[in-house]
Order: structure tokens, then C-alpha cells, then sequence
């Protein structure tokens, strides 16, 4: 439908209006040169960005229309990597393997027990709540090691670490290596410069908070972060 040689544009689009009774869609679209796409593309990946999307801003400063889909279709940035869902695929696997192992132990040490009680009659009610402990310690080592293997949480708490005092996050945003942290500083704090100097974060960058209400003392802020493992 447009004068223009094929791929010379990339085309996002977003639904605007729907009118079921009369069955028409009112479909907004927008369009990026190749030439453009293609620079960004390389921006992303002379930065070893991996981008959730790259959006066009509307008047608000909002993201409107995503050209994500049309720069991965033109083969101008690779497909979304499936390496963090496989490793959570993993860490869910080892969790119920070793919970598994944990119900074993706990027949076990149940059958165990029961020969004691029948042995030793006066001693059940002293097997039993030693049965009821241990159960409570597994439970509560395999929680321990499940929280270790969350490297999420592990990335989280080194932010906390980071950022300085009297700072709070409202967003943390993570995309494989990729951060983004949003909130709150108290007025004057170098976020950037107290991120830089943790050896976890590399190419920090801040973002524009622009239409991000001020509270009294404190100041919006928004940045990016490569981690490194």
C-alpha cells in the first residue's frame, strides 16, 4: 500500500479503535527507514544490549508503537534468546529433584522411626516431634537453597548494596544481563557514579525521567546497567 520499495521502511503498528457492531478496526501505524533501523541495531549491539523492545515515544513521553518485531523480521537484531527461561527450566528441575530427595529421606527416616516406636513404646511421643523438626530443617535448608539459586534475587540484592542511602527503587527491570532501575534519590546523589564504582554493573548509563513527578527531597531517576557475572 506505500510508495516505497519493499524493506526500505520498517512498519510498527498498534490497534486504536474497534467497532464490533459495524466490524472495523481503526489501526495506527508508523514507520522507521532501514537505513535508521539498521543504526540502531548496531548501536544495540556495539552496546551488547538486548532490548525487551525499541520503541517511537508519543507527545506524553510514553511508549506508543514497538519496532521490535519489524528490526528481529528484517533480521536487523536476533531473535529473543530462550537462554533465561532454560535456566530457570533448570533451576526448577534441580529444586524438584532435590525436593524429591527430600520426601525419600523423610520415608526413610519415617520407616526408620517406626521400628523405633514399636521397639520402645514409651519413646513415640519423643520420635515424633524429633520427626517433626526435621522435616521443618529440611524444609527450611531446601527453601535456603533455592533462594541462592535465584540469581534474580541475587542481582537484587546487589542494587541494594550499591545504591546509597535514602534511595528506593520502584522499578527493577531485568532482561538477561540487561538492568534498568527506576525510583527515587534524595537530591544531589550520584547514583551513576556510586553504581560505576560496584564491580558487579558495567556501562552504566542514566535515562531520561522526564514527566516523572519531584517529591520534596528527593528526585526521580532512571538507569541502565549491564551485570557482570
Amino acid at each position: 500500500l506505500l510508495p516505497l520499495a519493499p524493506g526500505a521502511l520498517l512498519l510498527a503498528r498498534r490497534e486504536v479503535a474497534r467497532d464490533r457492531a459495524a466490524g472495523t478496526i481503526e489501526v495506527e501505524l508508523a514507520g522507521l527507514p532501514r537505513a535508521r533501523g539498521e543504526a540502531v541495531a548496531a548501536e544495540l549491539a556495539r552496546l551488547a544490549i538486548v532490548p525487551a523492545r525499541v520503541a517511537l515515544a508519543g507527545a506524553d513521553g510514553e511508549p506508543v508503537h514497538d519496532f521490535l518485531p519489524a528490526l528481529r523480521g528484517a533480521g536487523l537484531v536476533a531473535p529473543a534468546s530462550r537462554a533465561p527461561a532454560i535456566a530457570w527450566a533448570v533451576v526448577g528441575f534441580l529444586f524438584l529433584l532435590n525436593l524429591g530427595v527430600l520426601v525419600w529421606r523423610d520415608e526413610a527416616r519415617v520407616e526408620a522411626f517406626d521400628a523405633l516406636v514399636a521397639a520402645q513404646r514409651p519413646a513415640v511421643g519423643l520420635t515424633q516431634r524429633l520427626q517433626r523438626r526435621i522435616a521443618r530443617f529440611d524444609g527450611l535448608a531446601a527453601a535456603a537453597s533455592a533462594r541462592r539459586a535465584s540469581e534474580p534475587l541475587a542481582r537484587l540484592g546487589a542494587v541494594g548494596t550499591a545504591l546509597p542511602p535514602g534511595a528506593f527503587l520502584q522499578r527493577f527491570e531485568l532482561d538477561g544481563d540487561t538492568l534498568r532501575l527506576a525510583g527515587y534519590k534524595p537530591a544531589g546523589a550520584n547514583l551513576v557514579a556510586a553504581l560505576r564504582q560496584n564491580p558487579r554493573f558495567a556501562d552504566v548509563r542514566a535515562l531520561r525521567s522526564d514527566g516523572v513527578a519531584e517529591l520534596p527531597g528527593a528526585q526521580p531517576f532512571d538507569i541502565s546497567a549491564r551485570v557482570v557475572r
